[in-house]
């Protein structure tokens, strides 16, 4: 009998037209933003930066030229402004010679000269006067950066608007799919949970189950449907992303905050690397979503009341936590903060909310815990809901 529950419970998930609609919603959102990746994507390249710096160096070079012309000869301003000219020279002949490396895939040259400009960078501008601290940081993560791809040599992927496979999907599930995969699955969950009550009244209980029983089936089922959706959902726009674009790789450099004896150090790390921690705590993630939807849906017994109060404990609560001060103090050992788990395991979130113990292990911890308090509560909550209706019968 439990099976059979479980079975149609998964049938009216996987088959239910608003479940579908989500999905497809969250997908056509989704395809928009790699739509607008495509566009930006041209205009945030190394040769559309060598482009502009090509026009700005032929301008500066022109104008060095006419001013020479009022100098003269010999002087002060005459020779250092051939000596800028010579620079600027040389600074456009990089330039070209970089839409050249990358014209003919030489992705180690191109890394070369560009990290020899990046250091030539961070060394003038770091001793400038009125000079940053987040000036400085970019200066030294432009650095890292093709540090790590000059070891590295692979095809150049904007971090703005990526559009290989492995890149964009990295993307997603950092800037939109915490938010919109969250809001679909807790819309879903709700009216599906829901429907087991008719005035408040559970008709599911007056099946052959016992209170355990139940709740396993209700806690399985759902995170079953979910994780379903959730890879659906990634594997679509990984497969869409690679057959126009390509896949990408797993060693291409993410860029990451790490944290040791109380300091904080900017490091690129290979992509891959992210990829399993994060799917550890998205997974956890989505068994405490729906346990707390079933538990909300259990106490109201009413779909729209049980919807709104599911989004302001997660969604609204997640959300929360990145623009409010007090609550990123206390963010470790908030559930909803590790949602995002490519933010957390990146080390995003810890330098964000200036909160070194955020980790991926205190995300597992703190997960798991709200996870067996809620299933502990949800138990003792069925056992004594059953006995009630024992009694009532009896009576």
């Amino acid at each position: 009998m439990t099976m059979a529950y479980f079975l149609l419970e998964i049938k009216k998930m996987t088959k239910n037209n608003l479940a579908i609609i989500a999905l497809l919603i969250v997908l056509i959102l989704a395809f928009s933003v790699l739509g607008l990746n495509v566009h930006t994507a041209p205009s945030v390249s190394l040769v559309a930066d060598a482009q502009g710096n090509i026009t700005v160096q032929r301008q500066a070079i022109k104008q060095m030229k006419t001013a020479l012309a009022s100098y003269k000869k010999n002087g002060e301003a005459y020779k250092l402004t051939q000596s800028s000219i010579q620079l600027t020279k040389k600074q456009l002949a990089q330039s070209q010679e970089l839409i050249a490396a990358i014209a003919h895939g030489q992705w180690r040259s191109a890394y070369e000269i560009q990290l020899t400009q990046a250091l030539k960078v961070k060394s003038v501008e770091s001793k400038a006067s009125g000079v940053s601290t987040e000036e400085k940081n970019a200066y030294e993560r432009n650095v890292l950066l093709f540090s790590y791809l000059n070891a590295h040599p692979l095809p150049f992927v904007n971090d703005i608007a990526p559009t290989t496979g492995i890149q964009f999907l990295l993307q997603l599930n950092t800037q939109y799919l915490p938010v919109l995969f969250g809001l679909s699955i807790v819309f879903i969950l709700s009216q599906l949970y829901s429907d087991d009550y008719r005035n408040k009244m559970n008709i599911a209980s007056l099946l052959p189950l016992s209170a355990p029983q139940h709740l396993l089936v209700d806690t399985v089922s759902g995170v079953a449907a979910a994780v379903f959706f959730y890879l659906i959902i990634n594997i679509l726009l990984f497969a869409g992303a690679t057959a126009i674009f390509g896949s990408g790789s797993l060693s291409y450099p993410y860029f990451t905050y790490q944290f040791s004896g109380g300091h904080e150090t900017m490091q690129y790390v290979a992509g891959g690397d992210l990829i399993g921690p994060a799917l550890v705590l998205q997974m956890l993630s989505i068994i405490f979503i729906v346990i707390v939807v079933l538990t909300v849906v259990r106490l109201v017994k009413d779909q729209f009341p049980a919807l709104f109060i599911a989004m302001l404990l997660l969604i609204g609560m997640h959300l929360a936590t990145l623009v409010i001060e007090p609550l990123q103090k206390v963010s470790r050992w908030l559930p909803t903060t590790y949602f995002n788990g490519v933010a957390v395991v990146s080390g995003q979130y810890a330098h964000q909310f200036r909160n070194a113990s955020l980790s991926f292990l205190s995300g597992v911890a703190v997960l798991t815990i709200w996870i067996v308090l809620l299933l502990s509560l949800n138990f003792l909550g069925g056992y004594r809901t059953r006995n009630r209706q024992r009694l009532s019968a009896h009576v």
